[in-house]
């Protein structure tokens, strides 16, 4: 309540949420989000294109932007597979999904849970050319 005794609504975004479970044959095999040891490599699984709309980069400046971020689920379905077999044969140390905040927010997130930094070369991210990302600010 405020000051005078009035009430203030707080909402927050409109979020998907769903919930999964499962048979877990041993939990030790389980990984966490954050990044586990120092050299260990990082891989952006997938491509990257010009969809910043919905972003919190444009949200920041009070913009919606365009080319919202789209998925081909059955184009990305050997990527899932691989990331699926890497991850059984013990292969991945951590992963997390990049929604929203982008690479640069859950970089940040990865290192802060694991106390450690990253060095990353953003000139090796595989870029789609067709809709390759320009900036002019």
């Amino acid at each position: 309540a405020g000051p005078y005794g009035e009430k203030h609504k707080v909402s927050g975004l409109p979020t998907l949420q769903f919930t999964a479970t499962g048979v877990i044959d041993d939990v030790m095999r389980c990984q966490t989000m954050e990044f586990k040891a120092p050299d260990d490599l990082i891989y952006v699984l997938g491509v990257t294109r010009n969809e910043l709309g919905g972003s919190e980069y444009y949200d920041l400046f009070g913009y919606l932007g365009l080319n919202v971020p789209q998925t081909d689920f059955t184009a990305n379905l050997s990527l899932y597979e691989a990331f699926s077999r890497s991850y059984q044969d013990g292969l991945i140390a951590s992963a997390r999904g990049l929604y929203r905040g982008g690479l640069g927010v859950h970089l940040a997130l990865a290192s802060l849970g694991g106390g450690l930094g990253a060095d990353v070369d953003l000139d090796r991210l595989v870029v789609d050319t067709e809709r390759a990302v320009s900036w002019s600010l």
